[in-house]
């Protein structure tokens, strides 16, 4: 019979399976969330020190290009006839002559034209007024005291153009000679024709952009016109907190959310120009390696659970089956079924499923073995049982016929003993009676005189002794025939006895046998195991019984054989007694022949007196003795009535236990034949 388990996921498969998967998904799942989050910092980190590097970059060409337009503008300062004619203009305290203006003005057109459109303006200031530009003169006359009267090179924030309303920086040169200032060359830089170059040359990622502003967050630089003068980071809501930020820290990362489109961007300030340079990208952008990390990351983490799974699958599935195989022939083995057996695969296994496997198919040999021996042992104690049964069923009635004897023999003890208490009552008189012809014989040999009427008086007197003592032998032999009887009920009570002493033999053999049969049954026999011990038992006590019955038998034997003895004297007493009587009556017949003889005769029935006092006195005391015999006998009776009466309840007990055995032995034949084997 298959198990409803047999087929698909059994309960422990199921458990062992899903703390297998779980134990493996679990780490799982933490790893790959683990690495997304170090993945995304790390391509932070990258995408931050990546963005550094290139906003590091842009301030470093910008610095590169704006320093060399200072150093053409100090290289213009410089110039010797520059110098001089603004010094002898000064020391004459007059503007330089036309001739010298048109001169320098030449000069700065030239360099104005070289920078192909990379100025706005180049301009010659003196006592803070331009007197001298690049573009013909049209700025002449422009007046800025900062320019003018700049002391060293100064870089001007950039700002509108007045003109052009482009972003326009502005670089100051002094021009000195001995440490006197004469004026000033100012470059006006059209940002965009340097920046341009550097804000497009970012790379051939085209999601990278960059952007420039000056240090109060106007946007002076970007790919978007509408950015340029117009953007201020200070005051745009999603910038201001990344603008501070930049204010309290040269360079760093950070998010900023520019147009609605939230970026990640790294900043470099150049102080000395006043420019932020910001390089940013578009957080889309920059999570779409990062999402193609994260779904490399996540289609080999469920591979991986997909194989774990299917490993843990099989490996639940080989650890499973060999306890579903227990399991379903531990269902057959509870209906009784003894036939199955483990497969060699489970049995030749190395691991402590082998060992279970192995450990389940010798349990099941050995219950074959076990219940067999049961059955065997189960039929032997049936058999024992109907025999002690039968046993204990004759033992009983042999009991009961010992009881009703010894009742008997106790109430022919109790008649014996009545009749000698009889004859010591007649023993009595008759004492008494031999104490008066004592007297009368005394008398007959103090007077000659009153012989006659004593012999007359004895001759009644030994006629009634002769009557009594014929009376006394009747009763003597009445008691000995009893006595004799009672020899002979002795006699068959020990043969009774012998019979139960064979019998309790028998009795304890079988318990014996029974006791060994429940050893060998194991545990199962361990209670019928203590009923045979206590049935042993018995029989020892019934055995010791009828060996106290068989010894107080032999001591009334040897009473009564002392009894017998004592009565066959009592009636040789009586019979000479009775002799001596009629001898007497023969001397009283022939007192009047032989008066002569009178003395003699006298002093033969003194004699003849005398033994029948002591035999008398014999004869009371062998009566007492056979009355104490007697009594004993009835108590000795009474006890092994009472012994009797033992036996036959514990006899009882036996055929009670026999047939409890009997139905025992029935009921675990009939439990063995569920078995199959």
């Amino acid at each position: 019979m298959k198990s409803k388990n047999s087929k698909g996921f059994t309960g422990i498969f199921r458990r062992i399976f899903a703390i297998s998967l779980l134990c493996m998904t679990i780490p799982a799942l933490i790893n790959t969330v683990t690495l997304s989050r170090l993945t995304k910092k790390y391509f932070q980190d990258e995408a931050g020190h990546s963005l550094q590097n290139v906003a590091t970059e842009k301030k470093n060409q910008m610095e590169l290009a704006l320093s060399s337009i200072a150093t053409q503008a100090q290289s213009i300062a410089n110039q010797t006839f520059l110098i001089e004619s603004l010094n002898n203009a000064l020391i004459n305290s007059k503007d330089p002559d036309q001739a010298t203006l048109r001169k320098i003005s030449e000069n700065l057109e030239y360099n104005f034209e070289l920078g192909e459109g990379l100025f706005e303006n180049i301009f010659l200031m003196y006592k803070n007024r331009d007197i001298a530009d690049g573009i013909g003169g049209k700025s002449v006359g422009w007046e800025d005291e900062t320019v003018g009267s700049a002391d060293s090179l100064l870089v001007r924030e950039v700002r509108a153009s007045p003109t052009t309303g482009r972003p326009v920086m502005t670089i100051v040169a002094p021009i000195k000679k001995s440490n006197r200032h004469l004026g000033t060359i100012a470059m006006a830089i059209e940002l965009n024709s340097v920046s341009e170059k550097i804000i497009d040359n970012v790379s051939s990622d085209e999601d990278y952009k960059t952007l420039i502003l000056n240090s109060s967050g106007l946007v002076i630089s970007s790919d978007n016109p509408d950015h340029v003068l117009s953007l201020n980071f200070q005051e745009e809501a999603g910038l201001q907190d990344f603008f501070e930020t930049m204010g309290s820290e040269k360079t760093g990362v950070g998010f900023l959310t520019l147009d609605g489109l939230k970026c990640f961007a790294a900043y470099n300030h150049s102080s000395t120009y006043g420019m932020y340079f910001i390089t940013y990208k578009s957080e889309k952008a920059y999570m779409k390696l990062l999402d193609a990390m994260k779904n490399i990351l996540l289609g080999v983490s469920l591979i991986s659970i997909l194989i774990a799974t299917i490993i843990i699958y099989f490996a639940s599935r080989s650890m499973t089956k060999p306890i579903l195989t227990v399991t379903e022939q531990a269902e057959l083995l509870s209906q009784g079924n003894l036939y199955m057996k483990m497969p060699d695969k489970f049995l030749k296994r190395k691991d402590e499923l082998g060992r279970l496997a192995r450990s389940f198919d010798s349990m099941i040999l050995n219950l074959k073995t076990i219940t067999q021996q049961i059955s065997d042992t189960s039929s032997q104690v049936a058999a024992s049982s109907q025999e002690l049964y039968a046993s204990g069923e004759q033992v009983g009635k042999a009991a009961e016929n010992v009881g009703n004897k010894i009742m008997e023999m106790a109430t022919g003890a109790e008649e014996q003993s009545a009749q000698i208490d009889s004859t010591l009552i007649s023993l009595k008189n008759l004492m008494e009676q031999i104490d008066e012809v004592n007297i009368k014989t005394d008398n007959m040999e103090k007077t000659t005189t009153e012989m006659i009427e004593d012999i007359s008086r004895g001759s009644k007197s030994a006629e009634e002794s002769v009557i009594k003592i014929n009376n006394l032998k009747a009763d003597t032999e009445e008691i000995s025939n009893v006595i004799t009887k009672l020899g002979y009920n002795s006699n068959q009570i020990g043969q009774i006895i012998e019979i139960i002493s064979g019998i309790a033999e028998q009795t304890n053999l079988l318990a014996l046998n029974a006791a060994i049969e429940a050893a060998r049954a194991g545990e199962a026999g361990k209670g019928f195991s203590v009923v045979a011990d206590e049935i042993r038992k018995l029989a020892e006590e019934s055995a010791d019984a009828s060996d106290r019955i068989a010894e107080l038998i032999v001591e009334i034997r040897n009473g009564v054989d002392n009894a017998v003895n004592m009565m066959d004297s009592s009636i040789k007493s009586v019979d000479s007694s009775v002799d001596a009587i009629q001898e007497n009556g023969d001397i009283f017949a022939s007192i009047n022949r032989e008066a002569e003889q009178l003395k003699n005769i006298v002093a033969d029935v003194i004699r003849s007196v005398r033994k029948m006092t002591e035999s008398s006195l014999s004869f009371e005391q062998t009566m007492q003795e056979i009355n104490k015999v007697s009594q004993d006998f009835a108590l000795n009776s009474q006890d092994v009535s009472a012994s009797s009466e033992e036996q036959i309840a514990v006899t009882e007990e036996i055929v009670t236990f026999s047939k409890s055995l009997a139905t025992m032995a029935e009921e675990l034949s009939a439990l063995i034949s569920n078995f199959k084997f």
